[in-house]
């Protein structure tokens, strides 16, 4: 007979978030399907640029965000995403500009070939290097957006990815960021 059955919590805590937060069984096979958030490119005749965020897949959801950047320019038929395995919205012009910078970054961004879950470099610190060095770029990913505080060039201090405050981060591990855009 167990003696004390408040043991059992985390297994059950675990049980229940663990295996009832997602329906496949691996994100490898977790559905492709367009959610229908962005307009559908062929009614489009302009060029447009997002940055989406979602829970992670399964129980990691719970801790962590993976976030993407799509994009479509005028004359094309379809978006294109980039991402490491929405909330901005830009058109025209402005879109065709950043879409340039986006695609400069993606060629140049320092670990491209790395991917640490904690504290990064991983999918978030990807996204937030394009939004830290994307002129317009005027979003953030949210606070629990694991990696998004790894900064890439190897310093501990930095703008902040707003350009409107200071950032301090040891590795992604420890730090604060303060600025107009931005809280600590």
């Amino acid at each position: 007979m167990m003696q004390n059955p408040r043991r059992l919590i985390p297994f059950i805590a675990f049980f229940i978030f663990g295996f009832s937060s997602c329906t496949t069984s691996n994100w490898q096979t977790a559905s492709r399907e367009s959610a229908n958030i962005a307009p559908k490119p062929e009614e489009l005749t302009e060029s447009i640029y997002q940055i989406y965020t979602a829970r992670a897949f399964s129980w990691r959801g719970y801790f962590a965000t993976h976030p993407w950047i799509a994009w479509k320019r005028k004359d094309e038929k379809q978006y294109s995403v980039a991402q490491v395995s929405s909330w901005a919205l830009r058109r025209g012009e402005k879109a065709d500009q950043m879409i340039e910078r986006a695609l400069e970054l993606i060629k140049d961004y320092p670990y491209r070939d790395s991917y640490t879950i904690w504290p990064g470099p991983n999918s978030n610190t990807f996204v937030e290097h394009i939004i830290r060095y994307t002129p317009g770029a005027t979003v953030e990913l949210p606070p629990h957006a694991i990696g998004k505080d790894y900064l890439t060039n190897s310093n501990i201090f930095a703008m902040s990815p707003s350009g409107s405050g200071i950032q301090l981060s040891v590795f992604g591990v420890l730090g604060f960021t303060l600025g107009r855009a931005r809280g600590c």
